[in-house]
């Protein structure tokens, strides 16, 4: 199970910044990239606070268990984006375009 978490979290972190670039306009980029830090520590914080409190308890086994399993759906769960990221990519194209046009338009 650890194997298979370990393989499946490295598919993230090279294409999370990519997905946050392509499907954000750039005025909120800054602000995606700041929830995603933010969503990280407070799992990591919480995911060893529980642990810890197995560990603590002489249940070593289960805190073991418990953090491949967290790693495991933590790493499922990038798969959610794959579903969506056409289509917001494609209204971010649109957006971006709009934009332009509408630049071009106040130059002339």
């Amino acid at each position: 199970m650890g194997f298979f978490g370990y393989i499946f979290i490295s598919f993230v972190i090279g294409n999370q910044f990519a997905i946050y670039s392509d499907v954000t306009v750039p005025e909120l980029r800054g602000t995606v990239n700041a929830l995603s830090g933010i969503m990280l520590n407070i799992g990591g914080i919480t995911e060893n606070v529980i642990v810890s409190a197995f560990v603590q308890n002489n249940f070593l086994s289960l805190s073991i268990t418990l953090i491949l399993v967290m790693w495991l759906v933590g790493s499922f769960s990038w798969i959610i984006p794959y579903f969506y990221y056409l289509e917001e990519s494609e209204l971010r194209r649109l957006t971006i375009l709009t934009r332009e046009k509408d630049l071009r338009v106040q130059v002339v």
